[in-house]
């Protein structure tokens, strides 16, 4: 995949999200590096009381023309850092947090809290680097609406608890 064919099609998903209302999505932010192969993404969902930031990193494969995810951060919790106008942005590493797949240090989750790092090992039932940014939107809002517990919607248990 290449940068434009992933940006427009990623717009147009973001497009097609349901809602509830009182939320809305910021504008992404788009870093890019090095058209149309490397690229940067940031998306954040605002939500009145908690917030979704996405963020991926896409490079490409030695010798290929084409690109791949190669980093990322999944994070839904509590807003804690807001900007000028009042949306949600990048707080600090130990803000509050329901769950964050991230890749910081080697694929792990975080669950309920900053600590501990749950890596793949840990976790029955999800295969972290399955997850998508539109797959922890779709089942974050999924939470929202149902009242699920997030390891349930996503179908996760973290092992020995």
């Amino acid at each position: 995949m290449d940068y434009f064919a992933f940006r427009k099609s990623l717009e147009k998903s973001l497009a097609k999200l349901k809602l509830p209302s009182g939320s809305h999505i910021q504008e992404p932010d788009w870093e890019v590096i090095h058209p149309p192969l490397s690229w940067n993404v940031e998306v954040v969902v605002d939500f009145p009381e908690k917030h979704i930031r996405i963020w991926e990193s896409y490079d490409k494969f030695a010798r290929l023309q084409v690109s791949r995810r190669v980093q990322w951060a999944y994070h839904y919790g509590e807003t804690a850092s807001f900007d000028e106008a009042g949306a949600a942005v990048r707080g600090k590493p130990d803000d509050p947090l329901d769950l964050r797949i991230d890749t910081a240090g080697g694929l792990h989750m975080h669950y309920g809290k900053r600590n501990p790092h749950y890596k793949q090992e840990e976790i029955e039932g999800l295969d972290l680097g399955s997850v998508g940014a539109l797959d922890f939107i779709q089942a974050v809002l999924k939470h929202r609406r149902t009242g699920r517990p997030l390891n349930s919607v996503l179908g996760f248990r973290i092992k020995g608890s």
